[in-house]
């Protein structure tokens, strides 16, 4: 059986290309993973003055700015540890 040139090298490109999708699949989902853990620092970190709550005014500059108010679910105004621990989990 005798393939021409251009089908075998049509062939060789498609499973190439394949092979450098998997491949960004699975280094995509494993980087955003770790990426994401990265960009929440401790409860101690948020926490500046350590009473045990972070504020709006603590969470300023982090990740929970945007979501404070869906983390601070008895609406106190303040994010406990538990809070921010099931936010993160």
């Amino acid at each position: 059986m005798k393939f021409g040139k251009t089908a075998i090298t049509g062939t060789i490109t498609a499973a190439l290309a394949s092979l450098a999708l998997c491949g960004a699949a699975f280094a995509g989902g494993e980087g955003e993973e770790k990426h994401e853990m990265a960009e929440k620092p401790a409860f101690e970190e948020i926490d500046t003055n350590l009473d045990g709550a972070i504020t709006k005014a603590e969470a300023r500059d982090t990740w929970l700015a945007a979501e404070f108010e869906n983390v601070d679910s008895d609406g106190n105004g303040r994010v406990s540890r538990s809070e921010y621990e099931e936010a993160i989990s």
